[in-house]
């Protein structure tokens, strides 16, 4: 009797045969870049699916990994479209039925998100990839080879059929309260990805239901630089219950370094506030890591609200750069990327105390401040990197959508 094939979502990048299967894939990817990107697919679960097929024996057989795509994608009508970013197969496991059943499941993923089209590409050469999506029940649309395969409607997948439509399935979706202006430029940046988190997890012409107190930065700069908190935390606390009148179901505080007055604000409102350090311990913790670089202002680095948080919630270890380079770390972030100066010496500075962190025994780094990632991304870094305003932003659109 032939063996069970069983699909198995990836949840850490330690996942049994992910990152070899990715490897044979694409050999010519280096280990950091498989992993920078395992870690960013991991982060995002509404934007980007993966999946492991196994046998009796738990033997990775094959993987496929899949986005939703909102631009314009050659041969599709509608958005957000399903598109495999890869499938691969181990030769000894081939045609048995294991890239069917992956895509099968890549299938239920998309309907569940409102999509009508799955596709794909190759390049013109690969006759044997153009065999295969044919056999998957794609078909051509363009060259370079587009593939365009049609979805059930969502009502129709298995265990859902009751007779209502998926938006009829949907939860009323609630209201994110933004409390942001520190800076500005971050805030904008959370106000994007909320946006476009909550559209990739329901699809069409959805957006976040959010609303916005934004401060005078000026003046909480100020009272950072003066040690008075106090004060900070009950202005902070004012604009949380206002974001509460106004028919927020949660605080989204847009800032690493203005968590120092979170106890303030959450005990000003009845509702809660999503602390940013949570979503980042989950995603270290899942990418199998623990031990992190972390930067941020001198007073996430040097102050014991975020590094315990860590440590207490999450069971990491946490590195800083040493005095100097948190100076200098700091001076950026204030004087550079607050006013949305963007240097490359300050790239250069940051890419070395990256390595330097990572000398130390980091195995990856927490850009701990909302600006940072202006300034650095993945290519930056010989670790991973994880971007505190991405992932405090898709807890806030998994918030809204559930």
């Amino acid at each position: 009797m032939a063996d069970t094939i069983t699909i198995t979502a990836c949840s850490s990048i330690d996942e049994p045969g992910w990152l070899e299967l990715r490897d044979a894939l694409w050999p010519g990817t280096d280990r950091a870049s498989h992993v920078s990107d395992m870690t960013a697919f991991l982060a995002d679960p509404g934007r980007y699916a993966q999946r492991v097929a196994r046998d009796d024996a738990a033997r990775a057989l094959g993987f496929v990994e899949a986005s939703l795509r909102h631009d314009h994608v050659n041969g599709t009508s509608s958005s957000p479209v399903a598109f495999l970013e890869g499938l691969y197969v181990a030769p000894d496991a081939r045609r048995r039925g294991v890239a069917r059943r992956l895509v099968d499941a890549i299938v239920a993923w998309a309907v569940e998100r409102g999509c009508t089209e799955l596709a794909s590409d190759a390049d013109l050469a690969n006759e044997a990839s153009h065999d295969l999506h044919r056999a998957l029940g794609f078909e051509v649309t363009e060259r370079v080879v587009y593939f365009r395969r049609s979805l059930p409607a969502a009502s129709l997948r298995s265990g859902a059929d009751d007779g209502r439509s998926l938006a009829q399935r949907t939860r009323p979706m609630r209201t994110i309260g933004l409390l942001g202006g520190m800076s500005w430029e971050s805030t904008a940046i959370y106000y994007q990805l909320v946006n476009e988190g909550v559209r990739a997890r329901l699809g069409g012409l959805h957006s976040a239901k959010c609303v916005l107190v934004s401060v005078d930065f000026h003046d909480i700069e100020r009272l950072q630089y003066a040690g008075r908190w106090d004060e900070a935390g009950a202005a902070l606390a004012d604009c949380a219950r206002s974001l509460e009148r106004a028919g927020a179901g949660v605080i989204v505080l847009c800032t690493n370094t203005m968590h120092r007055v979170a106890p303030a604000i959450e005990a000003a409102v009845s509702i809660p506030l999503l602390h940013i350090a949570d979503p980042t311990g989950e995603a270290v913790r899942a990418a199998g890591v623990t031990h992190v670089g972390l930067l941020g202002t001198r007073f996430t680095m040097e102050q014991p609200f975020y590094r315990e948080r860590l440590r207490s919630h999450h069971g990491l270890v946490v590195l800083v750069p040493d005095e100097a380079d948190r100076a200098l770390v700091h001076r950026v972030i204030y004087e550079e990327l607050c006013v949305g100066r963007i240097e490359s010496p300050a790239r250069e500075e940051y890419r070395r105390i990256m390595a330097s962190l990572v000398a130390r025994g980091a195995q990856a780094i927490v850009l701990g401040c909302t600006e940072i990632t202006l300034l650095v991304g993945p290519a930056d870094a010989s670790v991973p990197l994880f971007d505190t305003t991405r992932l405090h932003a898709m807890r806030a659109a998994d918030w809204a959508v559930r």
